[in-house]
């Protein structure tokens, strides 16, 4: 059984409620006890949780509302899988990102206000989720990207977006 040591009690029960081999639709209706979800968040949730390893998506919710209820069911089964470090949850703002349980994406990814990106040891992440995607800019997207090509070893040349990380939630309000 996989664990991590930052896991509580209530965390350890659950993951204990799935057993060795947990399925999609166990660790779905697991998060979504904790985490209200609506059919078309379970359906998103479902989903990522299926390919998590495998692509990279899009999120826009024409409502807005409770975008983050799905980053945050996400972030919850990796807890319960123990695999809590593979995600970041960013957003340009302090105030933004709290609503979403991170960080700004300066403080998440190493970057300094000249725009300037930081060495850090980001290597083991799975999922970037980043919110409020209308306010970030072409630079800054730009800066996030190598970033990420740099925390993975990669060169900033290298055509892999966001340094090949295999999911990357891009969510925000367009009008």
């Amino acid at each position: 059984m996989l664990t991590d040591t930052s896991m509580n009690d209530d965390t350890l029960t659950r993951r204990a409620q799935l057993g060795d081999s947990p399925t999609l639709g166990s660790l779905a209706e697991l998060v979504s006890q904790n985490i209200p979800l609506n059919t078309k968040q379970m359906l998103i949730v479902r989903k990522l949780l299926a390919n998590l390893l495998t692509w990279a998506d899009y999120l826009y919710d024409s409502s807005r509302r409770n975008k983050t209820q799905i980053p945050k069911a996400i972030e919850a089964a990796l807890h319960i899988l123990g695999r809590k470090h593979e995600i970041i949850l960013t957003a340009p703002t302090g105030a933004a990102a709290e609503n979403l349980g991170g960080n700004s994406y300066y403080t998440s990814l190493g970057i300094n206000l000249s725009y300037k990106a930081s060495v850090t040891a980001r290597a083991r992440k799975t999922i970037l989720v980043i919110d409020e995607m209308s306010v970030v800019d072409l630079k800054m997207l730009s800066v996030i990207n190598n970033q990420c090509k740099v925390a993975r070893s990669l060169p900033r040349s290298s055509p892999d977006l966001f340094g090949g990380l295999p999911i990357v939630i891009l969510m925000g309000d367009f009008f």
